[in-house]
């Protein structure tokens, strides 16, 4: 046996049955990888960004893509860690260009030049325009909407004041606007933090231009609306039999009303009704104080009123009658009350409607709130169309104004608009 096995013959065809086999199951999966075995050739396409060669200092490139297509195509040796390193260049060279529209050829430095290659596109379209640069001021940017009911900005501010923005000279030229835009929502705290700036055509387009410093330190005061109001006291009861009431002061005379600012600033007084039923000599005594309908708080919660008594002769008699020269006869009280007119148009005055055409940006569409007050009788009659508010125009000229409202109410009515001024746009007719 152990003869048969040392036979060299043996061992010779066994050597070639497994050549054999082992041929068959490594030979390529396609005719194309065998073709590239055989040859020791690949091709590979490549996304590769594209370098502009210009004078940066005086000029600005704008419409070329920023990446382009390349296939490669060479020996396997060369192309594979080409592909992986991708340590060649693709670029257009515009350093000998003037200002215009060039369409130019795409390049390729640094690539072996064993490697055949197509470039897509092969060549591109560019604008070469004038590098400018100019000092702008910014202004922080938060709107209304941004903040939690209730709160406005009392103020806000950003350092540094101006920054360099750089850019083709027409679109610096263009600038109509450079804003840090506070990002956030239901904002109700002051606060301060960087802001990147931004700058808009007359139209609020962005342009694209670059700024130094890129950011800027915005700090907003953000404050909750308020109305200082006067005090007034009102007796609830009546003292002990024989205490007169002589007077009821308040320690001070006003106080500070919070909340949203349609609430607030319709209020005109805030009534303390102290109880005297307990009232036996002159005090002091803390009141609470009632939020009126719509406010969220006051500066205070009690409010210390003073009260002097004088003592009178005990009586068992009934009071006056109510017609008595002593009372005040609950019939001849006039009563007074509030209203809400919503949507009351803004007129605008002293301008050709055939000359121009106006929109109204702020308040947009061009209508007010109305809060009225006076009689009940009076005011539950009245109706938008019985209140003039308008705007006066001095010197049209097309673009943005900012009026002041008028309000004309019928007599012995108050009427408060809920805008104080308005901003409108002229723009003159074709």
């Amino acid at each position: 046996m152990d003869k048969f096995i040392d036979n060299p013959w043996l061992l010779r065809i066994t050597a070639l049955i497994l050549a054999i086999l082992l041929f068959f199951t490594v030979q390529p999966e396609s005719k194309e990888e065998a073709q590239n075995t055989v040859s020791g050739t690949k091709e590979e396409t490549l996304e590769m960004p594209l370098t502009v060669r210009y004078d940066n200092s005086n000029f600005v490139v704008a419409g070329e893509p920023k990446t382009v297509s390349v296939k490669l195509k060479g020996p396997i040796g060369i192309l594979l860690p080409v592909k992986n390193s991708k340590n060649f260049e693709v670029y257009i060279d515009l350093k000998n260009k003037s200002i215009g529209t060039h369409k130019v050829k795409v390049q390729v430095s640094g690539l072996s030049d064993k490697l055949d290659y197509t470039i897509e596109p092969h060549m591109v379209t560019v604008q070469i325009e004038e590098r400018i640069s100019k000092q702008v001021k910014v202004e922080p940017q938060i709107t209304q909407q941004q903040l939690a009911t209730g709160h406005y900005v009392v103020a806000a501010a950003v350092a540094p004041q101006t920054v360099t923005v750089t850019g083709a000279a027409e679109d610096v030229n263009r600038i109509a606007y450079v804003k840090a835009i506070v990002p956030g929502s239901e904002i109700e705290k002051s606060f301060d933090r960087d802001v990147r700036v931004k700058a808009f055509d007359a139209e609020w387009n962005p342009l694209d231009v670059s700024f130094s410093p890129r950011t800027v330190h915005v700090t907003v005061d953000v404050g909750e609306y308020n109305k200082t109001v006067p005090i007034v006291v009102k007796q609830k009861g009546e003292p002990t039999n024989g205490i007169n009431i002589s007077s009821m002061k308040p320690e001070k005379s006003t106080i500070t009303l919070y909340g949203p600012k349609q609430q607030v600033e319709a209020i005109e007084s805030l009534t303390l009704n102290v109880d005297v039923s307990d009232v036996t000599a002159s005090t002091t005594k803390a009141v609470d104080v009632l939020l009126p309908a719509g406010v969220t708080y006051a500066s205070d919660a009690k409010i210390n009123v003073l009260i002097s008594t004088e003592v009178g002769q005990p009586t068992d008699e009934e009071p006056p009658p109510a017609n008595s020269d002593n009372q005040t006869d609950d019939a001849d009280t006039v009563q007074t009350t509030q209203k809400t007119l919503k949507n009351v148009p803004i007129n605008v005055l002293n301008f050709d409607p055939d000359a121009y055409t106006i929109d109204f940006v702020r308040p947009n569409p061009g209508v007010v709130t109305l809060t009225i007050e006076g009689e009940k009788d009076a005011v539950d009659k009245l109706s938008a169309a019985d209140f003039n508010v308008s705007v006066e125009v001095e010197d049209v000229a097309e673009g943005t104004k900012t009026m002041s409202i008028h309000v004309e109410a019928p007599e012995g009515i108050k009427a408060k608009a809920s805008e104080t001024s308005v901003k409108v746009k002229f723009t003159k007719k074709s």
